[in-house]
């Protein structure tokens, strides 16, 4: 007998297929075309496929299904293949797991968790506590994060006098857990974020000011943590009293070693890498860095980190394995996704298909009488609530093509700060198990948080965030 799960998969396999082959055979009404059907058809299934089944091989399956089109035939999609962002995403998957894997973030973690403002403080140390989660979760590894800050956390919890189920424990859990999925999307040039920014680019041929980007994320951030550490104190009242006994000292009874050579490099490394990505945002377009910088890209650059840590050795082992960091860092699926989500960008608003035109008379009737402030409200409440239950790359990249579609007829002649706080909005998957590979990570950690724990208090500081992007949106 077929077990219910693998007759779920099975159902919606079919419907998926069903959907990107099924679509495009129907006729097109205007201003739709044969090949806009078709896109659209192949995207619909693509997108079910995903968020149903899997990555991998519904990738393998639409780029078959695109050669088939009236648009393009199988060799006309293989330039998407060397594009500037699938690339990126490749080589920074190898360069980030080996970052990840070399102990920096246990440093970064301890620095945090030093100072002495937290003594007696508890508001204090929760916020600095979740600080700490949203830059290592930034500027590593989400995962790291967690695997790093939480077994420290129970440690403090039961060097205080709190056990697993209090209500402090849980809510702090969870408020971590937000400011993991906002630091996330930190650093425009890596992740998600920039398969959600590169689709914006290619559907709007806007470029979104990396710099502005970052201070905007960042500000954004802060206040939404520091609105969560208001909650906390003023609305949720958990008995914090037991927390004044903790001190940055007790916390710290075991120093870290001093950081080593190969972890020396690597965060002089990281953080070369991320000047060379501002850079071309601050300085004049003109000037010879910018010039330099521009010929050689972010990519070239990571290429030449990759190459030289290759090639350097420390007590004859390479500093980076690229054999090895390659097998174990190196998500295909995700490389086949961000391909066909920078063709999907670049092809599906295209005068050829009639979707633009179509969106724009689906929605001006909606959203036309209200205004672009109903709309964006509305873009990230359906936003959130997606995000929840599908791939956050993927959601973010249909959102950033209505967007593009209907900012110039609601009048907003700049999206990119509205793509931005959309993004932002992607990583928020709190609340379902599926929602996020680290979403299944906190759900499973049921010692400490439940079910009714996430729902509740989860949902409660989404729509702190939801109010605090809706105040900035506008």
């Amino acid at each position: 007998m077929i077990k219910v799960k693998n007759m779920i998969y099975l159902i919606n396999s079919i419907i998926g297929i069903a959907l990107m082959f099924g679509i495009p055979l129907i006729p097109p009404i205007e201003p739709l075309t044969k090949i806009g059907m078709q896109l659209g058809g192949i995207f619909i299934g693509l997108v079910y496929l995903w968020s149903t089944v899997d990555l991998l091989w519904p990738c393998l399956l639409g780029i078959i299904a695109l050669a088939f089109t009236d648009y393009v035939d199988f060799y006309g999609i293989l330039p998407a293949f060397a594009d500037y962002t699938p690339l990126f995403m490749l080589f920074s998957m190898m360069f980030g797991g080996a970052v990840a894997s070399c102990g920096l973030t246990a440093y970064i973690a301890h620095w945090f968790l030093s100072l002495k403002i937290i003594n007696g403080r508890p508001d204090v140390f929760n916020f600095i506590i979740m600080l700490a989660m949203y830059i290592v979760s930034g500027f590593f590894d989400p995962l790291m994060a967690m695997l790093i800050l939480w077994p420290t956390l129970y440690s403090i919890f039961k060097e205080a006098g709190y056990k697993p189920g209090d209500a402090y424990t849980r809510i702090l859990i969870i408020a971590t857990f937000i400011a993991i999925t906002l630091g996330q999307g930190i650093l425009p040039f890596f992740g998600a974020q920039l398969i959600i920014l590169s689709a914006f680019q290619a559907a709007s041929g806007i470029t979104v000011n990396y710099m502005i980007y970052i201070t905007l994320q960042m500000l954004i951030s802060i206040i939404i943590l520091l609105v969560i550490t208001l909650l906390i104190k003023f609305i949720l009242r958990p008995d914090m009293n037991k927390m004044k006994n903790i001190s940055a000292e007790k916390i710290n009874t075991k120093p870290l070693p001093p950081m080593n050579i190969t972890q020396k490099s690597f965060a002089t490394i990281f953080v070369i890498m991320i000047i060379f990505g501002l850079i071309p945002s601050i300085l004049p377009a003109e000037s010879i860095i910018v010039s330099f910088i521009n010929h050689l890209s972010l990519l070239g650059f990571l290429l030449l980190i990759l190459a030289i840590l290759s090639a350097l050795q420390i007590k004859g082992t390479p500093v980076i394995d690229l054999r090895e960091t390659a097998k174990e860092n190196v998500m295909w699926d995700l490389y086949l996704l961000v391909v066909l989500a920078i063709f999907f960008s670049g092809n599906l608003l295209a005068d050829a298909t009639g979707i633009k035109p179509w969106l724009i008379q689906l929605l001006m009737p909606i959203f036309g009488n209200f205004g672009p402030v109903f709309f964006i409200v509305f873009l990230l409440i359906i936003g959130i609530l997606l995000t929840n239950i599908a791939n956050n790359a993927i959601v973010g990249a249909i959102f950033v093509q209505i967007l593009t579609a209907m900012a110039p007829s609601l009048g907003i002649k700049n999206p990119a700060p509205m793509v931005i706080i959309l993004t932002m909005v992607m990583f928020l998957a709190v609340l379902t198990p599926t929602a996020s590979p680290y979403a299944a990570v906190l759900h499973a950690n049921k010692e400490w948080v439940s079910m009714n724990d996430i729902l509740k208090y989860g949902s409660l500081m989404l729509i702190v965030n939801l109010i605090i992007f809706v105040i900035v949106g506008l």
